[in-house]
């Protein structure tokens, strides 16, 4: 009897982003997730990475080669909207996760290191624009130093600085605005785009007021929305420092809920309006329900910071804010929760250790004897 031994060589195949020399695990706590959420955007901060993580060492200064992937090396969608590396560096990353699983950790791979990468441009496939959408039609991290343009990072409606604005300061984790109130009138614009206000929307913004009182004008100061041109018909997220320092949400045919508001503490507001649902959330969590619908929807140009109140006359937003966004759909409670524990939560999220590329080697011998 013969015996053939037959020696192959195989090369080793290790499952990583190929021309990248680390790579980070990037987790996300089932514990803050209530259900699965798709397309979910998770924030990125250099809290998170620490300050003697590799990557302020390895990665490109402007982070032109950081990519983040699901644990398959599927290519995400991410928006870098801010990045210093110094002494004591900085970053505001926005991560669109296809999937977070309410019953299991949720783990994405950021890779850097790569001198031969270039940065992805606003309109590219994993692109500023892409992480935004489908959920998000527009969003403004209002993180702007000059000029007068509050660029909308889904791509689809910029708004306008107006009054003394940019006036950028210290936000909640990045640059925020800061709006004067009726000192100067500041607000943004924002045009009439459609989608803005079609159906079912949410509004969203971190805000911190500041107390303004006295007269008709300190009551319903707009955070984001817009009325008809004909009568009061109203939609519109605002603040009311004389009527007791409330969050609320004004709504067709004068509707008003109201949920109680704190002075000179960032807070994440959002208004869902929806037919038979309307909902006001205060930092995650439902603050107040209104079951009209009567849902007209308003045909002026929406605004950031301003509220026109027909007869009793404009009424501007006094204090900071950031992140403002308008999603195509109400956004459920369980997104709302997320996203609130996302930005303010340092335990919804967690980075690993730099891993380094495994080196390519000599291919493995695979013996068969025949």
């Amino acid at each position: 009897m013969r015996f053939v031994l037959i020696i192959l060589l195989a090369s080793q195949c290790f499952g990583w982003l190929d021309g990248w020399s680390h790579r980070a695990t990037v987790t996300i706590d089932d514990a803050y997730v209530n259900s699965t959420l798709s397309n979910f955007p998770a924030l990125v901060t250099a809290d998170d990475f620490g300050q003697s993580h590799d990557i302020w060492t390895e990665a490109k200064t402007d982070f032109a080669d950081v990519r983040f992937t699901t644990t398959s090396d599927t290519e995400l969608a991410f928006e870098i909207v801010e990045v210093t590396v110094s002494t004591t560096s900085t970053c505001e990353i926005w991560v669109e996760v296809d999937s977070l699983s309410s019953s299991a950790d949720t783990e994405i791979y950021c890779y850097f290191g790569n001198s031969g990468a270039s940065a992805y441009g606003p309109t590219d496939t994993y692109g500023r624009n892409n992480t935004w959408a489908p959920v998000y039609h527009a969003v403004y991290h209002l993180n702007e130093t000059s000029g007068s343009t509050a660029t909308d990072s889904a791509g689809n409606a910029d708004g306008t600085y107006q009054g003394t604005m940019v006036n950028d300061q210290a936000g909640i984790w990045g640059t925020a605005q800061n709006f004067t109130g009726d000192t100067n009138d500041d607000h943004i614009t924002l045009g009439t785009d459609t989608a803005f206000n079609d159906g079912e929307n949410s509004y969203e913004a971190w805000v911190r007021p500041e107390d303004q009182s006295g007269g008709s004008r300190s009551n319903y100061r707009g955070i984001i929305g817009a009325k008809t041109s004909t009568s009061a018909q109203y939609t519109t997220l605002y603040w009311a420092p004389s009527a007791a320092d409330d969050f609320g949400m004004l709504l067709p045919g004068s509707i008003i809920v109201t949920a109680h508001a704190t002075d000179e503490a960032w807070q994440y507001a959002h208004f869902r309006k929806a037919s038979g649902n309307s909902e006001l959330h205060i930092d995650g969590s439902s603050a107040a329900t209104n079951g009209s619908t009567n849902m007209v929807h308003a045909a002026d140009e929406f605004k950031i910071g301003y509220n026109d109140l027909f007869t009793w006359g404009d009424a501007f937003f006094e204090g900071q804010m950031e992140e403002v966004r308008i999603a195509v759909d109400g956004l459920s409670d369980d997104w709302v929760s997320a996203m609130h524990d996302n930005t303010a939560t340092a335990a919804f999220l967690a980075i690993g250790a730099a891993e380094e590329a495994p080196a390519s080697g000599v291919p493995n011998p695979i013996i068969i004897w025949h």
